[in-house]
C-alpha cells in the first residue's frame, strides 16, 4: 500500500497505517471464514491486537506467542532492518524509536507462550510448535 501511495510519509497514526490495521484483520477473517489455519505476526500494541482479534474469537482457537528481547536489542534490530530492507520505509521506525516508550504486549485470555528471541528461540522451535498444536484444554508448560 505504501509503494502505491506517492509521497507517503509514515508517522504516528497516519491514515495509511490506520487503514492497514483494518486490512490486516480483514485478511485474517477471510482465511478463518474459509477454514484456513493462519499465523498472524505483527508487533502491535495490546489495544490494536484486542480490537482486531476479539471479533475473530468465534472463528478460531487462538494461540499467542509473545517474542521478547531487551529494548536496546529491539531498537538495534529495527535500525538494521530499516537500512537493509527498502520495504521498511512503510514503517516509522526512526520516529518510533526517537521517543522513549514502553511496549504494551498482547494479553488476551488465550493460551500464551513467551519466547525469548535474544539469541535464537527459547523455548526452541520444537517446543513452540508443540504449544501451538495443543488442544485449548490441555495447555501446560511455560505459559501464562
Amino acid at each position: 500500500m505504501a509503494a502505491a501511495s506517492r509521497g507517503f510519509v509514515p508517522g504516528p497514526l497516519d491514515p495509511l497505517t490506520l487503514r492497514t490495521y483494518d486490512l490486516f484483520f480483514a485478511v485474517i477473517r477471510l482465511f478463518l471464514e474459509n477454514g484456513v489455519t493462519h499465523v498472524a505476526e505483527a508487533a502491535f500494541q495490546h489495544p490494536n491486537w484486542a480490537r482486531g482479534l476479539e471479533p475473530l474469537r468465534p472463528l478460531a482457537e487462538l494461540r499467542i506467542l509473545r517474542c521478547q528481547v531487551p529494548d536496546a536489542l529491539s531498537q538495534a534490530r529495527a535500525e538494521s532492518r530499516r537500512h537493509e530492507q527498502p520495504a521498511r520505509a512503510a514503517h516509522d521506525d526512526a520516529g518510533h524509536f526517537s521517543v522513549a516508550r514502553s511496549f504494551d504486549p498482547i494479553r488476551l485470555s488465550a493460551p500464551t507462550l513467551d519466547v525469548d528471541t535474544t539469541s535464537g528461540y527459547n523455548p526452541d522451535l520444537e517446543a513452540i510448535a508443540a504449544f501451538v498444536r495443543l488442544d485449548s484444554g490441555a495447555v501446560t508448560g511455560p505459559t501464562t
